[in-house]
């Protein structure tokens, strides 16, 4: 893991580190070089100039990924911002396979 974004998550909580990791290994098992890094003090993935943010907070984490707002009915359940960014509680399922299918195509389409 970057050292900038391991410092910066070292900050939370268990839970939030928890759904931090497990998003994290989601988006590499897209199977892509993905380059890991801060942009604006938010842990980025990219692949090329695309790329996909998770922001965490105090009790929950924050996606940004291109194309959550095309499965806004896939996603009943869950909270999607203003922002249009996909809102997951610590104590919230992680819809694992969805986001797979989110990740991969916000990165290469």
């Amino acid at each position: 893991m970057n050292e900038e974004i391991e410092e910066k998550l070292s900050k939370y909580n268990n839970g939030v580190k928890d759904l931090f990791l497990k998003i994290r290994k989601i988006i590499y098992e897209t199977n892509l070089q993905i380059d890991e890094r801060i942009w604006a003090s938010i842990p980025s993935f990219y692949y090329g100039n695309k790329f996909i943010r998770i922001i965490p907070f105090k009790d929950y984490v924050n996606i940004e990924a291109k194309l959550i707002s095309e499965y806004t009915k896939e996603l009943i359940g869950y909270k999607i911002t203003p922002k249009g960014m996909l809102r997951l509680e610590i104590n919230q399922d992680v819809p694992g396979d969805l986001l797979g299918i989110i990740f991969k195509q916000s990165l290469t389409e």
